[in-house]
């Protein structure tokens, strides 16, 4: 019989240090067994008991196990995804109130697990989602918006990296919900365009020239050099374009015989 969760595959590393190619392949619970349990609890009790942030981080990254929450890997990095595990790493830091802001989140619907950071002041929330490279980061940035709108918190932007690492921890209170729900809505914001700089060109044409091949040649030539697009945009082209019965450059084209 296959147990609850164990469908959720990931990669397992030793430590940051190491983490470019896995080290072996974990599961949702036997995540939640190293981090209940203190399988690396001397650890994290090390490092909650340092107060020079360079030697915090300097444990973090050598003696910490991780893994790549939302899938196995080849190596780490988004192009050599093996198999999106449906899952995605919420991280929450530097908290002033923990226990409340812990009791709130276990509470909601998409919380699947929860427990205490590495470091002791923050949360880490696993949420499951669509297993899907194509909408990881519409789902990541739905969440943020999620989590700012419903409970005002501000969730690390650095998690929608789906090759992210996520260091276990110690807590013997962590959460878990198998029946979580899954999070399946997208967000992506809009892109405000930029208006583009217009090109000053220096470049000047015989207009008394006779060729008009030689007049288009040195048109086009001169516009490809100076990267000018003379359509206003292909859908605004199309739009705005009327045949005529007989030649007319366009006013950009005519700026550049001067």
């Amino acid at each position: 019989m296959q147990l609850i969760n164990t469908e959720h595959s990931f990669s397992f590393y030793n430590n940051l240090l190491s983490a470019k190619e896995p080290d072996n392949e974990f599961d949702i619970n036997q995540l939640i067994e190293v981090i209940r349990y203190g399988y690396i609890k001397n650890e994290i009790q090390s490092l909650r008991g340092l107060n020079d942030k360079q030697e915090k981080n300097r444990l973090k990254q050598s003696k910490l196990p991780c893994v790549t929450l939302s899938g196995t890997f080849e190596k780490r990095n988004k192009h050599h995804l093996q198999e999106h595990s449906g899952l995605i790493q919420i991280d929450i830091d530097d908290l002033e109130d923990y226990d409340a802001v812990f009791n709130t989140l276990i509470l909601d619907v998409y919380t699947f697990v929860a427990f205490r950071s590495p470091s002791g002041n923050g949360i880490k929330l696993v949420v499951k989602i669509n297993p899907s490279i194509d909408t990881h980061l519409e789902q990541f940035l739905s969440l943020e918006k999620y989590y700012l709108d419903e409970y005002n918190i501000e969730i690390d932007s650095a998690c929608k990296d789906i090759a992210r690492c996520m260091l276990l921890s110690y807590d013997p209170n962590i959460y878990c919900n198998p029946f979580s729900d899954v999070y399946a809505e997208l967000y992506m914001p809009e892109i405000k365009e930029t208006p583009e700089k217009h090109h000053k060109v220096n470049y000047k044409i015989d207009v008394n020239s006779n060729n008009a091949i030689d007049i288009i040649e040195n048109l086009s030539s001169e516009i490809e050099r100076n990267n000018i697009d003379i359509t206003d945009g292909y859908i605004n082209w199309i739009r705005k374009t009327t045949v005529k019965n007989h030649f007319r450059l366009p006013t950009m084209l005519t700026s550049l015989i001067r």
